[in-house]
């Protein structure tokens, strides 16, 4: 996007003195520039924009191409539109804070009158090359990209398990060592301590989907033999004995997701929170009941809807309604008969068995 940027903007006067190191420098006004000071715009039509969006945005530090698209758009799994509206950004993920975006355009295209030519002093302007603005943002749900599943069956490959504590004990805290079996190998001798949790079950159909497996603490190695020693170095719950260990894996560049609507048509429910509890907010992960036997990929954006039971006084029984969009998820981690999907908007809280779809 700063190529192009630059580009432009060296038409007024700009130039671009180029990188250094991991960050970008640019010089700002060697003679007198055009200035686009109350740059003017027609009217457009957007059916797509929220009512008093601005057609020009400056992308602030903090943002997403997410949190931009919710903001000004009534439906911002179309954050594509942005890519169409904005050809000079080449690739999404390296979108930077002070880059400016075109929202609204009509079909003649987005016309600029400048208004005045002011003088300007050289100045620079420094971004940091390493704070492109994604989509959205993976430390958000990297501990279930890192180290969470949903398995069909209670066993877990190339894994050992946690015997007892070296004093004897079957609840194990943080810096308790412990005994351990069937390790597999670690390069570096470090193990994430494994529990299976819930079991997801279909509301409908009563389909068994799959069993969590979580994270619950990592380990590190003291002594390896048949019987192994390690030592409990972090643990956000008790370890007991039976808990699984599997070798942690060098850090993997983490994805960035791109949020759009689903090739196919999906339809399931909420079968699980992440916190345990019966109802979730913005940001918080949820299980879904579609996997990839269902055709669902990550990135894929569906609606989340309530029936709502209402009292018919003419018909002297209850009715059951059709609920308005209560929230959007986006699938991240793709399973055989479930997903993991983070809560990307709600307007109400997220319920357990909540219905699922594509938006419509």
């Amino acid at each position: 996007m700063k190529r192009s940027l630059d580009y432009s903007i060296s038409k007024f006067g700009l130039k671009a003195l180029g990188r250094l190191g991991a960050r970008r420098v640019v010089c700002v006004g060697l003679a007198s520039v055009i200035f686009l000071h109350g740059a003017v715009i027609p009217a457009y039509s957007d059916t797509n924009l929220l009512p008093g969006a601005p057609q020009l945005y400056t992308v602030q530090p903090g943002d997403s191409l997410w949190s931009i698209a919710t903001r000004f758009f009534r439906e911002p799994w179309r954050w594509a539109d942005l890519l169409q509206r904005n050809p000079q950004i080449s690739n999404p993920e390296r979108l930077f804070p002070g880059d400016l975006l075109v929202l609204g355009q009509r079909d003649a295209g987005v016309q600029l009158k400048v208004l005045r030519v002011e003088k300007m002093s050289p100045r620079l302007r420094i971004v940091d090359q390493n704070r492109a603005v994604p989509s959205i943002a993976p430390d958000v749900i990297q501990p279930f990209l890192v180290s969470a599943e949903i398995r069909q069956t209670a066993e877990l490959p190339d894994s050992g398990y946690v015997v007892a504590g070296t004093e004897g004990e079957t609840i194990l805290g943080q810096f308790t060592s412990f005994y351990a079996r069937d390790l597999p190998y670690s390069s570096a001798g470090d193990y994430y301590v494994m529990r299976f949790g819930e079991r997801f079950i279909d509301p409908d159909s009563g389909e068994y989907l799959g069993r969590s497996v979580t994270r619950i603490g990592t380990a590190n190695l003291i002594a390896g033999d048949e019987i192994s020693v390690l030592e409990l170095v972090y643990s956000r719950l008790e370890v007991e004995a039976g808990d699984r260990l599997v070798p942690v894996k060098e850090d993997a560049r983490l994805p960035y997701f791109f949020p759009r609507i689903p090739e196919v048509n999906l339809q399931g429910h909420i079968v699980g929170i992440a916190t345990g509890v019966r109802e979730a907010g913005l940001f918080s992960v949820v299980t879904v009941s579609v996997g990839t036997e269902d055709g669902v990929q990550p990135g894929d954006v569906l609606q989340v809807t309530r029936s709502v039971a209402v009292s018919d006084s003419a018909a002297a029984r209850p009715v059951e309604l059709s609920g308005h969009s209560s929230a959007h998820v986006m699938v991240f981690k793709v399973f055989h008969k479930a997903s993991f999907a983070l809560i990307i908007r709600a307007r109400r809280p997220v319920n357990l068995h909540d219905h699922i779809s594509i938006p419509g």
